[in-house]
């Protein structure tokens, strides 16, 4: 009987420990779910802090919970704040922290999206290659897994990708896949987004009306949704269309809405592209002191961010300003400094721009062969871009360097052809 009762109450002692093991998980996993509920509001908050324009408050919340959490929301609102305010060494790092936790060889939508979005680290540093990867890689999970969300976000990034190298037609081809199954989602966002990209391809072209035609529609629908970021970029679009068209005030007016925006939400690389856009601005105007201290700002934040695009960008601007002033040398210098950037980028529309610039300075030295190669190495990459605002510059160019030498037979050539692409 001794024994019996012994097991007996060695099997109640059990039963009692069971019953506190199971209630002491259920506590744990309470525990942790609130836990979880927490942090995912402390990061909702810091990205509506963020939203509101108090990025620093957002900044240090939001450092904490990343390095605490293995909740891939709460790292992709990190990622995606990190990123936007241009601390593309922390995106970077949360997005390795994510993509390891999903499991970087698994066929998974958090996958993808990790991929996706290191795809946009990758390019903002210049390192095309990489960013293609990425690219293409979350494309095909997210075809396999029949996402369109996110196979719309991948064309959409491989047409900016494309376009960045030059190839216009595979960029509007990606933008317009894009755009379909937005369309196709009733996804207004993203709609917006295609809208603003296939702008960027027509401007380039110099199809002008085509351009400001889709910049507006995307305007409509930022507005309509209240996103500032792409208001920001389609008044940047549209004050560098403005300008073309020779509509100075239009133009800086279109530049200072961006700006107020893009300094509202601590977006460096859009403040740093609307002080490069007024720049120009300011140079076209021949106020050449405001001018280069816009060129100036944007060389910094770009240098802060890695940004070479931006840089190389900044360097041939302000080497169109110091050649303007008559500093020769300086103005070279810039001009190389971008084209050894561009080059390694593969961005040709940026190289065509550095080698019509370099012609000016050495027609400015009297060195005129130099000249004419340069204008005619820029001149054959706008054919192949198709970017007649480009060959108009560069077919005036070369008249001039054929003015200057006498032969005003094939001068007179280059202007008429120069003349008929800026009628266009």
């Amino acid at each position: 009987m001794a024994a019996l009762k012994e097991v007996e109450k060695a099997k109640k002692i059990a039963l009692q420990k069971t019953e506190e093991a199971e209630k002491a998980k259920d506590d744990a996993e309470m525990f942790r779910l609130r836990l979880e509920a927490q942090q995912l509001q402390t990061a909702e908050d810091a990205a509506k802090l963020a939203m509101e324009g108090k990025i620093e408050f957002a900044r240090e919340k939001l450092t904490r919970l990343v390095s605490e959490t293995v909740d891939l929301r709460i790292l992709s609102i990190g990622s995606e704040f990190f990123y936007r305010t241009g601390d593309i060494a922390a995106a970077d790092d949360v997005l390795g922290k994510w993509l390891n936790l999903s499991g970087p060889e698994n066929k998974t939508g958090e996958t993808a999206a990790a991929l996706g979005n290191l795809g946009n680290v990758y390019y903002t540093r210049g390192e095309l290659e990489k960013a293609e990867e990425m690219y293409q890689e979350a494309l095909t999970i997210n075809k396999e897994l029949g996402r369109k969300e996110g196979m719309a976000n991948n064309y959409g990034n491989l047409g900016i990708l494309y376009q960045t190298r030059g190839e216009l037609g595979k960029a509007e081809n990606m933008h317009e896949k894009a755009l379909t199954i937005n369309e196709e989602l009733g996804r207004k966002e993203g709609m917006a987004n295609n809208y603003g990209n296939l702008g960027l391809v027509y401007s380039t072209r110099g199809e002008l009306a085509k351009a400001e035609e889709m910049f507006l529609k995307s305007l409509v629908i930022d507005k309509e949704l209240d996103l500032k970021e792409g208001m920001a970029n389609n008044y940047g679009n549209l004050g560098i269309l403005y300008q073309t068209h020779g509509e100075l005030g239009k133009a800086e007016n279109m530049h200072e809405k961006a700006l107020t925006i893009n300094k509202e939400l601590g977006r460096k690389e859009g403040m740093a592209n609307t002080y490069g856009n007024l720049g120009n601005v300011y140079l076209t105007r021949g106020e050449l002191e405001k001018a280069e201290k816009m060129h100036q700002e944007a060389l910094t934040i770009h240098k802060e961010l890695g940004r070479k695009e931006g840089m190389a960008d900044n360097y041939n601007n302000l080497g169109i300003v110091y050649r303007t002033r008559g500093e020769p040398e300086k103005a070279e210098t810039m001009c190389k400094k971008s084209l050894a950037i561009n080059e390694e980028l593969g961005r040709k529309e940026g190289m065509a721009d550095n080698y019509n610039n370099l012609g000016i300075v050495y027609r400015t030295c009297g060195e005129l062969e130099k000249a004419e190669n340069m204008h005619q190495e820029a001149l054959a990459i706008n054919r192949d871009l198709g970017r007649k605002e480009g060959m108009a510059d560069n077919y005036g160019n070369l008249g001039i360097v054929y003015l200057t030498r006498g032969d005003l037979v094939k001068a007179e050539v280059m202007y008429e052809k120069s003349l008929t692409y800026y009628q266009e």
